[in-house]
Parts: C-alpha cells; structure tokens; sequence
C-alpha cells in the first residue's frame, strides 16, 4: 500500500491534540523516519495521555510498528500483521523465555490510552512501569533528527516476518 494511503486526514482537531506532546522526527542510518512522542508539555505535568484512537500514525495497516517505552526498561513492541491483527509483546519475557509472550488486539480501538509518566494496563499483561516514550514507525524519508543505528523495530520483526533464503 502507497504511503499514508487509508490513513485518515489530518485535521485541526488532531493539530490542536499534538501541541501537547513533543514530538521529534528521528531518521535511522536505512533513511526509514520514526516519531518520538513524549508526554513532556510545556509545563511539565505527568500524565499527558496519549489515545491510540486520535493519532494519525497509530499503528493499525499490515506492516505497521510501535515500540511503547517504560522506565524499567522493558519495551512493549506492536506490529500489525497480513490479517490486520495487532500484536503486542512484552518485549523483555520474550527474550528471557524465548518465546513471544504478547496479545492481540485492534489497537487503535481497544487498547486504553497511555498515561505519559503513570503505568500503562495493557489488557492481558500485568500493569507496566511508567511509560517514558512512544516511537512509531512513520515512513521513508530525508530528514529528522539523525541517529547512526538501526531502527529499534528490526529486533523484534524476526517474531513475525520470517527471513527470505
């Protein structure tokens, strides 16, 4: 699918519901954009929320990604799969067991929105530590801020798109 192709428009209201995030453009070393969404407001509350429902980029067309943030360190990575299902794992156990402990769901409708600085209660995990970031997978382009490394999300494709040989 075309870039931003079924994605819906952006509109003022959606305009006026990001002025309370900082949102950074961050370009990895294979020119692939990510934004970077924190719930830091100009006057420095906690508990910014963030819906999945009003955001633009909210992960929800086959081959869409997100990685949610916490400030344990774990990571909870998205990634909506060919049949349109949004798989989220808990990026931490599944390293340490070796297998993908996650769920799946229509994220942009049914999960609840992040608290920026508070846990998050994914359904079907125990509540998070305080979420720190978002990071979305945006597109392919030429500017952002510029980081030598790969995108966070090619760890965790090999759980779900299988190498070609």
């Amino acid at each position: 699918m075309a870039e931003g192709v079924g994605r819906h428009e952006s509109s003022r209201n959606e305009q006026e519901y990001l002025s309370r995030y900082r949102l950074e453009t961050l370009q990895y070393h294979n020119q692939q954009l990510a934004l970077l969404i924190t719930g830091e407001r100009v006057t420095g509350e906690r508990g910014t929320k963030f819906d999945w429902e009003k955001f633009k980029w909210t992960p929800y067309e086959p081959g869409d990604e997100g990685l949610v943030s916490t400030q344990s360190g774990n990571d909870y990575y998205t990634y909506v799969d060919n049949e349109e299902r949004t798989w989220f794992v808990n990026t931490r156990e599944s390293e340490r067991t070796g297998n993908i402990v996650g769920v799946y769901q229509f994220l942009y409708k049914n999960l609840p929105p992040i608290a920026f600085g508070e846990p998050w209660k994914i359904p079907g995990f125990n509540p998070t530590s305080d979420v720190q970031s978002l990071l979305l997978k945006y597109k392919i382009g030429d500017s952002g801020h510029k980081i030598d490394a790969p995108i966070p999300f090619e760890k965790y494709r090999p759980y779900f798109i299988k190498p070609t040989s």
